[in-house]
Order: C-alpha cells, then structure tokens, then sequence
C-alpha cells in the first residue's frame, strides 16, 4: 500500500528546489564570457519635458484658457469705439451683468447685479 502525502508536505520538498536552480540559472547570467572595457563611459543625453500638475484652488491665478467657467473679455478696441469712460459704459453690453439705477430712493442704489 501507498503512503498518500498532502500537498502542503509535496510543496515543501519542491519550493527548495526550484528555489536552487532559479538561482543557480540566474548566477549563470550575471558571468559574462567577455570582459567589458572599464575605460569608456557612453553619453546618454536626456531631452524632455515635464508639464505641472494645475493648481487646484481657484484663489491662484491661471490663464483664461485654463479656467474653468465662462469668461466675457471686453478688448480695448471696443472699449475706445463706444469711447466708454465709466466701468457702468464698458459692462453695459456684456451679458450677465444688470444695471440698477438708483432713481426712486431704492436701497440697491447704482449698483450693478452679476447674474450667478
């Protein structure tokens, strides 16, 4: 009659030997048959680049292509047009953005209204 083994005792005898000869295969190719010339070192020349992560917070300044909401630019040509002289003449046409007039004693006065 044969005597039955459980894996776990198989395993124990064959993880050594395999451990044995990966190692004994691995040694065999560290050794070089030619001798390596010690007297020349190559140049590797690295060229990349590396982009930064964006700042997360919106307290930091970032350019209007980066930012992340709608964005009325009024260009100083236009400005120089309507000849606007007041910050009341430039917004006047930029959507969003209401006049109040402060006639009839209101308490919102001459204020202007930012919509969102």
């Amino acid at each position: 009659m044969r005597k039955r083994t459980r894996p776990e005792q198989r395993n124990l005898v064959r993880r050594p030997i395999a451990v044995a000869v990966a190692g004994s295969l691995f040694a065999a190719l560290g050794v070089s048959a030619e001798p390596r010339d010690q007297g020349t070192i190559e140049t590797i020349e690295v060229v990349g680049q590396r982009q930064l992560p964006g700042v997360a917070s919106v307290k930091f300044t970032r350019s209007l292509l980066d930012t992340a909401q709608t964005i009325d630019v009024v260009p100083e040509s236009l400005i120089d047009e309507r000849a606007a002289t007041t910050l009341r003449d430039v917004l006047r046409n930029v959507s969003g953005i209401s006049m109040q007039a402060g006639e009839g004693g209101t308490p919102a006065g001459d204020q202007l209204s930012i919509r969102g």
